[in-house]
């Protein structure tokens, strides 16, 4: 049986999150998604906008078609894992700069996926390094945003 939400509230709440979404894409589109052959001001904000209206958006449908169940409590090991994601993340932030962006974020993934969510290390492995490298590709093949990829000193 699926888990439905916790009541109506959260409903209420998605509904208003997709609709910040949807102006957030508005404004994007607004900015203009593309000058000349590089990306606009705006792609990114209706890219983002309209991930939080349809992520939100499927959490609304979700809580408004079901009855409201309550939500389950909250553990120590809930807490601790929310924990330690803050500070991975923080540390990303910390790291993003002198280690570079590849570096970065395959760290983060693998920190993330290892020690949070006890992934095998091959996969970890696997899936860290193939999406650092993608993020690095899109962004910087696709969409002609280089990013560092390294730390500016093997450069």
């Amino acid at each position: 049986m699926r888990a439905r939400l916790s009541g109506r509230g959260d409903a209420v709440a998605a509904t208003f999150i997709a609709l910040v979404g949807l102006a957030g894409a508005a404004g994007g589109v607004s900015l203009g998604l593309y000058s000349g052959r590089a990306p606009g001001p705006g792609l990114i904000p209706l890219l983002a906008g309209a991930a939080v209206a349809v992520s939100a958006g499927a959490i609304a449908l979700a809580a408004w078609a079901g009855p409201p169940r309550p939500a389950p409590p909250a553990t120590p090991e809930g807490l601790r894992r929310v924990v330690i994601v803050l500070l991975l993340m923080g540390a990303w932030v910390v790291l993003l700069e002198p280690a570079g962006y590849v570096a970065a974020t395959a760290a983060l993934l693998v920190a993330l996926l290892r020690f949070v969510e006890r992934v095998p290390l091959r996969v970890t492995l696997a899936v860290a390094l193939a999406t650092a490298g993608g993020l690095a590709a899109l962004f910087g093949g696709v969409l002609g945003l280089p990013l560092a990829a390294w730390p500016a000193w093997i450069s």
